[in-house]
């Protein structure tokens, strides 16, 4: 049973007379000395988000210690500080030898804690119960994310661990499962693979393994790692597959190195394994003749030569029929699991290895998969893209769309048929695209017009907008959030000033910059310290007397200027942005334009709606005056009852006006949309749907989406 350590800040430790961060739990029986090196760890945590695990080996009390240890940070302690967490695991040689990999263990023991709330103690006895887990060889995780469960040797050199780091993990338990599985590779060895989940936050002396950027060391990029050639090796095999090649099988004087690799495979049909049975049984029989007992005495005898054992390639071949087996066996039990997109991964790869093999059986796999792989995968993703607060998530953005390529990638050469299954993957695919180009934030729209003026040839020109006395009280209260002191205190916070052609792109021309906040008796002004080269300084000024944004530019205002769409983004000092558009040409600024998969229609109450995957994008955008309304195609305005959501009668009363007011020309058009609705089809009996901002007597400003 391992022994364990806590270590955090606490009024009082487990050590009379010693408070702040200290050990507030133990075993007795770990060593003074080891107990010391413990907390000299200390507690390293980037932030409250993060968790952070490291394994490593140290020495005390004449033997070796396996560490595995915790780090978290989060709460506040007893002094209202923010307070961090370490939680030591300590294993003895002997103890690890009959135990999962350290990588494992982190993830599946069920005994980590968060935050330390009692008194300090004395820990009892630990049972180290482990969660439920897969096999780690072959490397599933490694297979899922990399396309083949080979590339996990690469972080093995040899009999050991290769000094390599990896980048763009999803998450710190995906990191955890993947040197789990790179660790089983090594065998008894696999506890000599130290490592780390967050190098940045460590350091990377004395792990092989690193998460996160490092230097001097292999870098290996797991969103990129898909399109890199597997290593060709032994153990890269066993990675895959799940046997390895034993020493018994190579020629007699080949030695066991990394670089000797096995035969290609060639896999044996039913013949040639029982040629090599009847080989072994001929000649059990002729030793059993030549040696045994005789009444009589035997003056000379002719021995017939003994048929000698199979060669190694007759072997190796015997050893790839059984890796085949065993990888088939792992795609029935995925097929199992109508984990299509595994299948697909798996076949994949056994049959880059065997044609032949898969030749055979292609019949028993390939059609369901085909059948199969879009449908269910785009229900999946489109799962993962209704999420709450996905679409805030820039990571999880991103990370969807990488997923929805690489599944499109492996549809397509798995020769998926192109039918409405792969059509609705494709369109989740896009839509997770177009999630990433978007910049989603609390935008303020806010009408008005630009005027400029100059003070001379050597002063700079200024542009002024006059945002209003409603735009001014929203912008000052978001302002004063986060604040610390009353009137006369100033505070920095951020500012940037971007180009706001269309809903909510995404602008990364320009960054953040410092800006310098004073709070008045009744005014708050903003003053931006260092603008970008060749771009206008930023001032704003929102309160009872004005409310206006003024640029200086360098010189002239450039051409056209005054009928631009400039958007100003701020970062106040709660941490939390807003971008205020200064729309002095509406008419310029482009929609965001979706496909219907964006919306969809409720069946309880059969009313249509948003996706809940791109609402954030509209109610999270305002018009000073204004309410935004999703309408269908031939709405009749003015609308003062401007709704995201229409139900099945507002439809139902359009098609009808517009029937009756159409021309004999429309009225073809109409009726197909009447069929479409009495068929419950309201989406497309909508048309061309869109996202309007309305004033407050429900006439149209401005369209902000549009759907088709």
């Amino acid at each position: 049973m391992p022994l364990s350590l806590v270590f955090t800040s606490v009024a009082q430790g487990l050590t009379p007379g010693r408070s702040g961060f200290c050990t507030v739990a133990r075993h007795r029986e770990i060593p003074e000395r080891l107990v010391a090196l413990l907390e000299g760890l200390g507690t390293p945590n980037g932030n409250s988000s993060t968790v952070v695990f490291t394994f490593r080996r140290l020495d005390a009390a004449a033997q070796s210690w396996y560490i595995l240890s915790r780090f978290t940070a989060g709460g506040l302690d007893y002094t209202q500080r923010d307070n961090r967490l370490a939680q030591h695991l300590v294993f003895t040689d002997e103890e690890s030898a009959g135990l999962p990999p350290p990588a494992d263990i982190a993830s599946r023991w069920q005994g980590w804690i968060e935050k330390w709330d009692g008194e300090p103690r004395w820990l009892d006895p630990i049972k180290l119960q482990l969660k439920a887990g897969r096999p780690l060889i072959p490397c599933s995780h490694w297979r899922k994310l990399t396309g083949t469960g080979a590339k996990a040797a690469w972080l093995i050199a040899g009999e050991s661990a290769a000094n390599v780091s990896l980048i763009n993990a999803k998450d710190t338990d995906e990191l955890l499962q993947l040197f789990a599985e790179a660790s089983a590779l090594l065998g008894r060895a696999s506890w000599s693979a130290n490592f780390t989940t967050e190098a940045s936050v460590t350091g990377s002396d004395g792990f092989a393994w690193c998460g996160g950027e490092t230097s001097g060391r292999y870098t290996i990029d797991i969103t990129s790692a898909i399109h890199e050639p597997a290593p060709e090796s032994e153990r890269a095999r066993q990675a895959a597959l799940g046997v390895a090649v034993q020493t018994a099988m190579r020629p007699p004087n080949q030695l066991p190195t990394e670089s000797n690799h096995a035969p290609s495979p060639a896999y044996l049909s039913g013949g040639l394994i029982g040629a090599i049975a009847l080989a072994f049984c001929a000649a059990g029989v002729a030793l059993y003749f030549i040696y045994k007992p005789h009444k009589e005495e035997v003056t000379h005898v002719e021995t017939a030569p003994v048929k000698k054992v199979p060669t190694a390639e007759e072997m190796a071949a015997a050893a790839d029929v059984l890796r085949a087996n065993r990888a088939l066996q792992e795609l029935q039990d995925i097929m199992s699991r109508e984990d299509y997109v595994a299948a697909a991964r798996q076949w994949i790869e056994i049959s880059q290895i065997s044609p032949a093999f898969t030749a055979r059986h292609r019949d028993q796999f390939v059609p369901r998969i085909q059948a199969c792989i879009a449908k269910s995968a785009a229900k999946a993703l489109e799962d993962k893209l209704n999420q709450t607060g996905i679409a805030e998530n820039p990571e999880a953005v991103e990370a969807l769309r990488a997923e929805a390529t690489e599944i499109m990638r492996i549809a397509k050469e798995i020769g998926a048929p192109k039918d409405t299954a792969l059509a609705q993957l494709t369109d989740v695919g896009a839509r997770a695209k177009l999630l990433t180009q978007l910049d989603i934030r609390d935008t303020l729209l806010v009408p008005g017009k630009w005027v400029t003026g100059s003070a001379g040839p050597k002063i700079p020109s200024t542009a002024e907008f006059d945002v209003g006395a409603k735009a001014g009280a929203k912008l000052s209260a978001f302002l004063k959030e986060g604040l610390t002191g009353g009137p006369g205190t100033s505070q920095s916070i951020s500012i940037r000033l971007c180009a706001y052609r269309s809903i909510a792109q995404r602008d990364n021309t320009t960054r953040l910059h410092r800006a310098k906040l004073e709070q008045g008796a009744s005014s708050v002004s903003v003053t931006e310290e260092t603008p970008s080269p060749n771009q206008p300084s930023v001032s704003l000024s929102v309160g009872s007397r004005a409310n206006t944004v003024t640029l200086k530019f360098a010189g002239q205002a450039p051409s056209g200027f005054t009928e631009s769409n400039i958007g100003i983004e701020l970062l106040n000092a709660a941490g939390r942005k807003m971008c205020v558009v200064l729309l002095a040409n509406p008419e310029a600024l482009e929609p965001i334009r979706f496909s219907l998969g964006a919306l969809y229609t409720d069946p309880s109450n059969q009313e249509t709606a948003l996706a809940p995957w791109i609402e954030p994008v509209f109610t999270r955008l305002s018009l000073i005056d204004g309410r935004n309304g999703l309408y269908p195609a031939g709405h009749n305005f003015p609308d003062r009852t401007a709704a995201l959501v229409i139900s099945k009668n507002i439809l139902d009363t359009d098609l009808i006006r517009l029937n009756t007011a159409a021309e004999a020309t429309r009225r073809t058009e109409i009726n197909e949309r009447r069929k479409l609705f009495d068929s419950g089809d309201f989406l497309n009996a909508g048309g061309t749907w869109t996202i309007r901002c309305v004033d407050s007597r429900g006439n149209p400003i401005l369209q902000i989406g549009e759907f088709r």
